[in-house]
């Protein structure tokens, strides 16, 4: 774990890497909605989780939700 200087953040590599692990080994065809939707349920409640806002749009032709998130 990194000690912040200042104000900043802490950043511990370790939670950032499993992180990553956990969406990379969601597949994703894309033509599997309802399995890029599984990811896409993974991004949002890790970005609500860190204060993100987020607009979720519902894929068209059997593609998956895009998501739109803003962070403050």
């Amino acid at each position: 774990m990194t000690v912040p200087s200042d104000n900043g953040p802490i950043v511990d590599a370790e939670e950032i890497l499993a992180g990553i692990r956990r969406w990379v080994e969601i597949e994703t065809p894309t033509m599997d909605s309802a399995a890029v939707n599984r990811l896409a349920d993974e991004v949002q409640s890790a970005a609500v989780e860190l204060g993100g806002q987020v607009e979720r749009i519902p894929g068209l032709d059997d593609y998956g939700d895009i998501l739109i998130v803003r962070s403050p």
